[in-house]
């Protein structure tokens, strides 16, 4: 299927993207994108629908089917082009791969000359008694199955022709809300000591330690930079020295996830504590990690969905 869209302006994630790709000789915190103009590169775009990815036990205890829809420039003769893996956002209980929150974000980012696999992931509360654990339990499926998806696109690129045109040492995971707390976590949280109390690795569908068994095994799940979009940490204390470029663009009045440390809720039921991107960027200047932060002022969660000025601040 191919569809087209309008040119965008410079953006915060194309600066991102410039940074990790290029040589970086400016300050890291230079988010105007003066230095890295975005032009429509392609006109166009075609789109595979529901290639699957991996295959887990689901919070109900069936197999499911881990499905991505992989966006590329049509006509583009590259064949080694950055990826983006993109996951939607939906508090892990609800959204899918071509909801409005990532939808135009993939379709812009492929006329921007990059191929995006925007991927569904396992949803949904393995006990409804005891919700709060619950749902860290369905943050650790989420991280199981983006590391995955990585996984899955460095093993076509190896095993089945790149049938994509991917670059694999060029990977990226790029999420919205949950799926920032997924991109998030699948680059920071790289240590058994940080995995969750609440998730038993021997049930059904969360074994296979840091790496999961959500598919591909075998190949490695590490990107090389993350955009959050209105994402948070469990704790910014994940981050170390020589981590993955990161950017985020959240709201300073986000009523959903915390735009500094604060408790994630739903509905009147408290999650967890979570330290939001302010206080993520803050660690990460302090670490040197490389970081493009943009705030969305007086702006609530997801603010880009809906809202024109704060798209184009995203992306524009």
């Amino acid at each position: 299927m191919i569809q087209i869209h309008t040119p965008l302006r410079a953006s915060a994630m194309a600066t991102f993207f410039a940074m990790v790709l290029t040589p970086l000789s400016a300050q890291v915190d230079d988010c105007d994108g003066t230095r890295y103009r975005y032009t429509s590169a392609f006109e166009s775009f075609e789109v595979d629908y529901d290639v699957e990815y991996g295959n887990a036990i689901n919070s109900t205890g069936l197999s499911q089917s881990l499905l991505a829809d992989v966006y590329q420039p049509e006509g583009d003769a590259n064949t080694m082009r950055p990826l983006i893996i993109m996951a939607h956002g939906g508090f892990f209980i609800g959204g899918e791969n071509d909801n409005p929150d990532v939808l135009a974000l993939c379709e812009d980012l492929t006329k921007m000359g990059f191929v995006v696999g925007s991927i569904t992931y396992r949803l949904g509360i393995d006990n409804f008694l005891d919700v709060s654990n619950a749902l860290v339990r369905s943050v650790w499926r989420g991280y199981h199955d983006g590391k995955a998806a990585v996984r899955y696109f460095r093993k076509t690129a190896a095993e089945d022709g790149n049938p994509w045109g991917i670059d694999p040492d060029r990977i990226y995971f790029a999420g919205v809300s949950a799926g920032g707390f997924i991109g998030l976590h699948l680059a920071y949280m790289d240590d058994e000591s940080e995995v969750p109390p609440q998730v038993d690795q021997t049930a059904a569908g969360m074994g296979g330690g840091l790496e999961g068994e959500s598919g591909s095994p075998g190949y490695s799940s590490a990107v090389s930079g993350v955009v959050n979009i209105a994402g948070a940490l469990k704790t910014a204390d994940y981050l170390s020295v020589g981590d993955e470029p990161l950017v985020s663009v959240h709201g300073n009045e986000d009523g959903t996830v915390p735009f500094g440390t604060g408790m994630i809720s739903l509905g009147i039921i408290p999650i967890t504590d979570v330290d939001g991107s302010s206080v993520i960027h803050a660690v990460a200047d302090e670490l040197g990690i490389e970081n493009c932060f943009t705030v969305l002022e007086g702006a609530d969660h997801v603010a880009h969905v809906g809202d024109a000025d704060a798209y184009y601040q995203t992306l524009g």
